[in-house]
């Protein structure tokens, strides 16, 4: 994502007193977009909260897989995507998100429970993860989510196969 910044250039050296604005596109600042390339899967059933955190992820130059609002619409996603993180809202409709942060783990991806389940209720194997409760800010969760992604070593990006 780039942005378009002006330029003002000096007048007084031109015959006609002219001023003249060049217009160039900068790229943000790496620490603006710690997101880059990377893949993130948001799985989440309420959809304003679902299309924050995919907005929070593109501002921070994530492709976002879904969001998907189930366990099996995740694995189906999974299944054409290689993913990078993920965020995962703790409780679905009728089920809970464990069984793919079990899944996650396995595959050493990184991800953030963003819920509004209490700490106490976690099962073990997930109680020393990242938990954002509702309302957070999106802008910690990203930071937390990218320091995650930075750390587990994978390399971005990655692109042979299409974002869902």
């Amino acid at each position: 994502m780039s942005r378009l910044a002006a330029a003002p250039v000096d007048a007084s050296n031109h015959p006609r007193g002219v001023g003249v604005i060049v217009l160039m596109s900068i790229e943000p600042p790496p620490s603006e977009t710690p997101l880059t390339g990377r893949k993130i899967l948001i799985v989440e059933d309420e959809a304003p909260i679902a299309l924050n955190l995919a907005a929070a992820v593109q501002q921070a130059g994530g492709i976002v897989i879904g969001p998907v609002a189930s366990v099996a619409g995740a694995h189906e996603v999974m299944a054409d995507n290689r993913l990078d993180g993920a965020l995962l809202d703790i409780r679905l409709r009728n089920e809970t998100s464990f069984p793919l942060a079990d899944v996650l783990a396995v595959l050493n991806i990184p991800f953030v429970f963003v819920s509004g389940l209490s700490s106490a209720l976690m099962p073990y194997t997930h109680r020393e993860r990242p938990l954002f409760d509702k309302p957070y800010e999106p802008g910690e969760v990203i930071a937390v989510l990218a320091g995650l992604v930075k750390d587990s070593g994978t390399i971005a990006p990655r692109g042979n196969d299409a974002p869902a």
